[in-house]
């Protein structure tokens, strides 16, 4: 028997995991991680272990990335701002 985990206001769970300190990206992440996740009355195998936590650190990687690209725009956007302005 599989049970599905449904977050009836997402926006809400993002809001609250950003005021505990996670990015938009990462709280983004982890509410779609747990949405997408499936109870099973049935024991996991190793397997379904390994598949699990493949996909849940390709899901962070992949917020962490954004996280890491919108931080070096912003650098860069203050750097070559205050480029020109004084140049």
């Amino acid at each position: 028997m599989n049970i599905s985990i449904s977050i009836p206001d997402t926006h809400k769970a993002v809001q609250a995991l950003e005021a505990k300190g996670h990015s938009k990206a990462m709280a983004e992440g982890i509410v779609e991680a747990v949405q997408s996740a499936k109870l099973s009355s049935e024991p996991a195998t190793q397997a379904d272990l390994a598949r699990e936590i493949g996909a849940l650190r390709s899901e962070m990687y992949r917020a962490l990335t954004i996280h890491g690209f919108t931080t070096v725009g912003t650098i860069l956007a203050a750097v070559f701002g205050v480029a020109a302005f004084f140049g």
